[in-house]
């Protein structure tokens, strides 16, 4: 470092610069221009002829001379041996010079607080608001690859000077911001603004902006760079960002730019604000905070650029053991820093002087450090284990004085030793206090293990892991402790490892501490006897009393036993006497309602080629069949299902049967059968007394065959029709009403004529087929599959139909409950 003390003019650095002779300079605040020539230095002020002692820009012309910029006394031309110095009596603008640049055709150019000021050797062309300068505040100068001079102001904007005329850009032409610190040319040719409020880049035809929302760390950008590949680089307040060329390509697309935060992939970064950026001759990136420098290695920058993964960089400040402090960012660009030609990078700092730093001269040591445990306390309290153990009276006393301050009277040895009493150990080591193989009992079972590594240089930097084998899984996370401690050990063997990292990131081999922690008096092998001979004792003493217990019990039972013997046996009798009565009612049902339906004889008088697949759930069914002759000699067959099943279905079948016989009397129609036998039903069923007397019925579907046979009229309530023709299942929808009390009542039953083909198959059913549940996953049969079933089986003899029928219905229902009555009727014309 290099403060006043040695030979600086003011520990407050603004700006730096190096000369075409190597020599660096270093303008301050109130101090004047220091020059270091890498001996000495020289220092000029107002009395050696310098216009000002504080300097905010420098700038090396191409003839060597050097131009100082002051705050406020203009600015002065240094030739080597005097000062010339310009102010506005000499045609300077204004006093207070913010920026230096040189054009290539040699002219000076001056940003001041009042406009720009071209110097061409003789005499000064001054440029403000009144010539089209944008604003008289010019913070940047730059010159482009065509020449053209850009000039960033503070609140107008930027003004581009071609040599005739001001073109201005502010924020109404595109640009993020009025007020530009920093201005850069890509290798592209774009023009890039750093602002306050994010970054703007400009083709030559519109603006793209950059702020937060399209990936920038922040918008206030402090510093801007570009590396050997031709990427920007800026620092903002909150972090680093890369505008990346994806393709080598010279075109202005936008397409071709990727802007990235980068600053996650910065491990260890000291501090967020970066007021500088350098690259020096090897590629390695030195980044300047406000907490000393960041520094990245050219693998390390390639790595960066790939956004795949996190990087270490190496921190220089002093925390990390060098005199790095602060960085002073209020120049352009990069503020006050610079790499010489010797690759030597210079910081210039607040209110601490300048800083040198020789990166390749700093030593990174690649050993690992020598990391060792120098004590163990128990239940933290130091113990001193040479009291414990037998050993040479010199060096127990010298070790009593270490640890307790004296050395202990024989009687307090004794004490200490009783209060200790169970803990073994095989030795102590040779170099430090430690019992090798301790074993602790279970009272003793909290330690804290005290450690240290050694390292000469940065030991504040070195970084320690610990693990205790026997109860941690994983290594801790890093720490600058120098203790562990672990508290209410179980009984077990521990083995507590430690490492160290050096200061340059080299960790070293674990080492080790062996001990083991004996368990509690109630839960050692003997006391684990006891507990199962105690339990043993206790379940004998136990099964003993429950024999007891149970023998009398016993007793009692066989006389509860007895005497409900002859109670459930009586009741039996009663049960089976009162099952034997109902089996024999519903039997007797059973033949009264069979005699209600359709008998072979009529069928096979009248059908001839037919099956009825009828297959109540229970002994009595609600569905039914019936036919009969009509007064016109047509033959009715009817499929009925009534409401419910089981003996109230059965009821309701003779009912409906009943109904249906008196409906036949008068009419020959089906539709009129159907009419008439609901108005019988509901006004029998309006008597019942219910509020929804009536509602109960049927639904079946009536078919009447002319005495030829050739002609099939029908009316159906809720049950299809099915005819198969030519292989192809027609169906004839129902009539959605019941036979019975519904919101249809005034409509009548439609009446369907079906003219009849030779080999036609005919199929009345109920819904109890197609809901039946069973098959492999208990779902319902459905009528689509019956559709197939029956279609596939239709051309058969319609005996062997019935028997199909009837076992695919058994096989689908296997083990469930049949949930409903079944009856499907089939006859071919």
């Amino acid at each position: 470092n290099y403060t006043v003390e040695q030979g600086l003019a003011n520990s407050t650095v603004y700006s730096i610069a190096e000369d075409k002779s190597g020599n660096l300079w270093f303008g301050t605040d109130g101090g004047g221009i220091s020059k270091y020539d890498g001996e000495s230095f020289m220092n000029y002020t107002v009395e050696q002829g310098l216009s000002n002692n504080t300097i905010l820009s420098i700038a090396e012309d191409k003839s060597g001379n050097l131009w100082f910029g002051t705050d406020g006394a203009g600015v002065s031309k240094y030739d080597g041996e005097s000062f010339m110095n310009y102010t506005v009596e000499q045609g300077l603008s204004n006093n207070t010079v913010l920026s230096i640049a040189e054009d290539k055709s040699g002219n000076m150019w001056f940003g001041t607080n009042g406009g720009v000021s071209k110097y061409d050797g003789e005499s000064f062309m001054n440029y403000t608001v009144e010539q089209g300068l944008a604003n008289s505040t010019v913070y940047s100068i730059a010159e482009d690859k065509s020449g053209n001079l850009w000039f960033g102001t503070y609140g107008g904007g930027i003004s581009k000077y071609d040599g005739e005329s001001f073109m201005n850009y502010t924020m109404e032409q595109g640009l993020v911001n009025n007020s530009v610190r920093s201005i850069a040319e890509d290798k592209s040719g774009n023009m890039w603004f750093g602002t306050n409020d994010g970054v703007s880049k400009y083709d030559g035809e519109s603006f793209i902006n950059y702020t937060v929302e399209q990936g920038l760390a922040n918008n206030a950008i402090y510093s801007l760079a570009e590396d050997k590949s031709g990427n920007l680089w800026f620092g903002t307040q909150l972090g680093l960002n890369v505008v990346e060329f994806r393709s080598s390509a010279v075109t202005n697309s936008s397409n071709e730019i990727n802007i990235r935060n980068v600053t996650k992939y910065l491990n260890d970064l000291p501090d967020k604000t970066i007021g500088a950026i350098q690259f020096d001759k090897k590629g390695r990136m030195i980044l300047g905070t406000n907490f000393g420098l960041y520094v990245l290695s050219a693998e390390e920058v390639a790595t960066v650029l790939k956004n795949t993964s996190k990087v270490k960089g190496t921190v220089y400040n002093q925390f990390t053991g060098y005199p790095v402090k602060d960085i002073n960012y209020g120049g352009n660009n990069n503020g006050a820093t610079c790499i010489d030609n010797k690759g030597v990078f210079w910081v210039g700092h607040g209110s601490n002087g300048i800083t040198r730093v020789n990166l390749d001269a700093v030593n990174k040591s690649s050993e690992a450090p020598n990391v060792i445990i120098n004590k163990v306390s128990l239940k933290g309290e130091d113990v001193c284990f040479y009291s414990l153990y037998s050993a040479d009276s010199t060096v127990l006393a010298q070790q009593e004085i270490a640890t307790y301050g004296q050395v202990l009277s024989q009687a307090e040895r004794d004490t200490l030793q009783q209060r200790f009493e169970g803990i073994t150990f095989d030795g102590i080591t040779k170099w430090f206090p430690l019992p090798d193989n301790l074993v602790l009992p279970y009272e003793h079972n909290a330690l804290t293990f005290e450690f240290n590594a050694i390292e000469t240089g940065r030991n504040f930097m070195v970084n320690y892991q610990f693990m205790l084998k026997g109860m941690d899984d994983e290594w801790s996370p890093i720490t600058k402790k120098h203790e562990a401690t672990y508290n209410n050990l179980s009984e077990g063997d521990y083995t507590f490892l430690l490492k160290a990292q050096s200061p340059w990131g080299v960790w070293s081999e674990p080492t080790e501490f062996k001990f083991t922690v004996l368990p509690p008096w109630f839960r050692t092998w003997w006391m684990y006897t006891v507990y199962f001979l105690l339990s043993v004792l206790f379940v004998w003493g136990l099964i003993k009393m429950q024999t007891k217990r149970l023998k009398e019990r016993q007793k009692e039972l066989e006389s509860e036993v007895e005497l409900a013997t002859i109670e459930i046996r009586a009741q039996k009798e009663q049960v089976e006497e009162a099952h034997k009565e109902i089996t024999d009612s519903i039997n007797y049902a059973e033949r009264i309602q069979r005699s209600f339906l359709a008998t072979t004889e009529i069928l096979e008088e009248n059908l001839k080629d037919y099956f009825v697949f009828f297959q109540p759930k229970d002994v009595v069914s609600g569905d039914f069949y019936w036919a009969g002759k009509l007064n016109n000699g047509n033959f009715s067959i009817v499929n009925a299902d009534s409401t419910g099943h089981g003996v109230p279905g059965a009821i309701m079948s003779i009912l409906n049967i009943s109904s249906l016989e008196k409906a036949v009397e008068t009419e020959v129609e089906p539709h009129h059968i159907l009419n008439v036998t609901r108005n019988l039903i509901v006004e029998r069923l309006k008597k019942d007394g219910s509020k929804e007397g009536g509602k109960d019925g049927m639904d079946c579907s009536l078919l009447v065959l002319n005495t030829d046979k050739s002609l099939l009229t029908f009316a159906a309530a809720n049950n299809p029709v099915w005819i198969i023709r030519n292989n192809e299942l027609i169906e004839y929808k129902a009539d959605r009403m019941p036979v019975g009390r519904g919101e249809k009542n005034a409509e009548s039953f439609a009446l369907k004529t079906v003219p009849l083909v030779k080999g036609d198959v005919i199929y009345t059913l109920t819904d109890g087929f197609p809901d039946q549940f069973g098959g492999e996953k208990g779902k319902k049969f459905m009528t689509k599959k019956l559709k197939a079933l029956i279609l596939s089986i239709a051309q058969t003899p319609m005996a062997e139909q019935q028997e199909k029928l009837k076992n695919v219905f058994t096989d689908w229902k296997g083990n469930e409950e049949q949930v409903d009555d079944v009856c499907i009727i089939g006859f071919r014309i």
